[in-house]
């Protein structure tokens, strides 16, 4: 009987810490490959989490096509030349954000 006890308390005190790495007090940075960005994945990307940082790779997004507007965020990207690839970043407005232009293999 105490065995039981002790395992649900173990399992207890794990998930309590599991989910004291869910909460943050500080900056919150997410990255994520979208495989092909779209209105859509960015809706159910928002609607699941808190970031103060979104970073996103493989956009897939062609030169010429508009930046998707996010609200509450300031859209940051490079585009690649071809098919794929590509990244964004997403910075929640009201953050100070310094930016270096500059891509070491272009």
């Amino acid at each position: 009987m105490t065995q039981r006890n002790c395992g649900s308390l173990r399992r207890k005190r794990k998930a309590q810490r599991y989910r004291a790495h869910l909460v943050s007090n500080g900056l919150t940075v997410v990255s994520l490959n979208v495989a092909g960005v779209s209105a859509f994945k960015l809706f159910l990307l928002l609607e699941k989490i808190s970031a103060d940082v979104i970073c996103l790779q493989e956009t897939w997004l062609r030169h010429g096509t508009d930046v998707l507007p996010v609200p509450g965020f300031r859209w940051y990207e490079q585009r690649r030349a071809g098919n794929r690839g590509g990244i964004a970043i997403l910075v929640r407005e009201g953050l100070a954000v310094h930016r270096v232009v500059g891509n070491e293999y272009a």
